[in-house]
């Protein structure tokens, strides 16, 4: 009994939970290398996609020979991650905002209810093509792509975390004496947050598949336009190298919000704040 609690407390731990990413991890790396072995040419082994990600990184004279601009990967992961950056920052103000305007004021939300039903079930793979016919083979096309979505993904969540806040922490306020501002920046926005940040991990998470999608339909720079010329040469290892190190960031911006939402949230207690 004593060591089942031992094991509990010790996973719990900061140290544990790292000996298990470590474990996770290491089992990845093994079972891609066996995928690897058994598939051949086509599942290049996880040595060969490191080395190719640190000789192509900066600089690259393969992207050069398909017609791609110089610098290596760098610079087609900065174009996709600020694309994707700038269009879920947009979309989650707007998202954000309409969402708890709908929760305050009825008239509001009799408005946007029947525009979110809507564009919230259309398939959004199914809009990207229309975003590229109407803004063109640019960034902005991506970016409002992204920030389309993120704004439909936001407004749910806001509307649906406002309406999720106790009841009684309202009663509260008022008897307090608190306004209607006090009571919307004091209580609801702080209530609400935890849910909102979850919002947000979820419109990153597919704003990275939308750039990169709109981009493999048409663009002339990003990760999407690597990954169709590389296709177009069956370079599978710079295709792998290429999504990793996208993944990678997409990982580092994920550690990012979380920061943030430990820092918004710090009072908290520590297991309401666990993601």
């Amino acid at each position: 009994m004593r060591l089942r609690k031992f094991f509990r407390i010790g996973l719990d731990a900061p140290l544990g939970i790292f000996l298990l990413s470590v474990i996770g991890l290491a089992l990845t790396l093994a079972l891609w290398q066996v995928a690897s072995e058994l598939v051949g040419r086509y599942m290049p082994p996880p040595l060969a996609v490191l080395n190719n990600m640190i000789a192509n990184f900066s600089a690259s004279r393969a992207l050069q020979g398909l017609g791609l601009p110089p610098g290596g990967y760098l610079p087609h992961l900065m174009y996709t991650v600020w694309n994707v950056t700038l269009g879920v920052s947009i979309g989650v103000a707007i998202g954000i905002t309409t969402g708890l305007a709908s929760w305050r004021w009825r008239m509001v939300d009799e408005v946007t209810d029947p525009i979110v039903t809507i564009f919230g079930t259309l398939p959004i793979l199914v809009a990207a093509p229309f975003f590229l016919i109407w803004f063109g083979l640019v960034a902005f096309a991506q970016v409002s792509l992204v920030a389309f979505y993120a704004a439909v993904i936001l407004h749910l969540y806001s509307l649906r975390a406002s309406r999720n806040v106790d009841p009684r922490y309202r009663d509260y306020a008022l008897t307090l004496g608190a306004n209607d501002s006090a009571l919307f920046r004091r209580i609801m926005v702080p209530a609400a947050l935890p849910e909102l940040v979850g919002g947000i991990r979820i419109a990153f998470a597919a704003a990275w598949g939308l750039a990169a999608i709109a981009e493999l339909l048409g663009a002339q720079f990003g990760v999407g336009r690597v990954i169709v010329s590389l296709t177009a040469v069956y370079d599978v290892e710079s295709i792998v190298s290429i999504v990793l190190l996208l993944s990678a960031f997409a990982v580092l911006l994920d550690v990012l919000v979380l920061a943030g939402r430990a820092w918004a949230t710090r009072w908290m207690p520590r297991e309401a704040r666990r993601p």
